[in-house]
C-alpha cells in the first residue's frame, strides 16, 4: 500500500468540499486507514452543516439600506 501524503490543509479542504475529485478520493482512502482522523473530520463536517443551517436564514436576509449605501459609496484614494 502506498503511503498517501496528507496535510491538515488537505483534510480541512475535504471538510469544506473544496478538493478536486481525485484528491478528495485520496483523502477518503487516508481516512479509511485512520479511523480516529475520520471521526474527527466527520465531526467537523457535521458542525459545519449545523452552523450553515443555523445561520442560512440570516444570509438570506436583504442587506439593510444603510449598509447598501456604504457598500456603493466610491472609495477615496
Amino acid at each position: 500500500m502506498n503511503r498517501i501524503s496528507m496535510t491538515e490543509d488537505d483534510l480541512q479542504a475535504w471538510v469544506d468540499g473544496a478538493l478536486p475529485e481525485m484528491r478528495a478520493g485520496e483523502v477518503e482512502e487516508y481516512l479509511a486507514a485512520y479511523p480516529a482522523e475520520a471521526e474527527r473530520l466527520h465531526a467537523y463536517r457535521a458542525q459545519k452543516q449545523a452552523l450553515k443551517a443555523l445561520f442560512q436564514p440570516v444570509l438570506d436576509e436583504p442587506l439593510p439600506e444603510r449598509l447598501q449605501a456604504l457598500a456603493t459609496q466610491p472609495v477615496a484614494v
